[in-house]
């Protein structure tokens, strides 16, 4: 099934989506702020994110 354009909704629910972003990028900022603390910039996550990140 296609969707137009016109038909698609892009407003409802919009601010329920933001706040899950914003947990998201408060958690992932701690866990970089606790990277960096640690002196372990570079773990398997970090890892993780660089090589395979992009793909996906």
């Amino acid at each position: 099934m296609i969707a137009l354009g016109g038909s698609i909704d892009l407003v409802t629910h919009l601010d329920v989506i933001e706040a899950e972003e914003e947990v998201f990028a408060a958690k992932e900022a701690e866990e970089h702020a606790i990277w960096e603390a640690e002196g372990k910039p570079k773990n398997a996550a970090w890892w993780y994110e660089k090589i395979f990140g992009w793909i996906f």
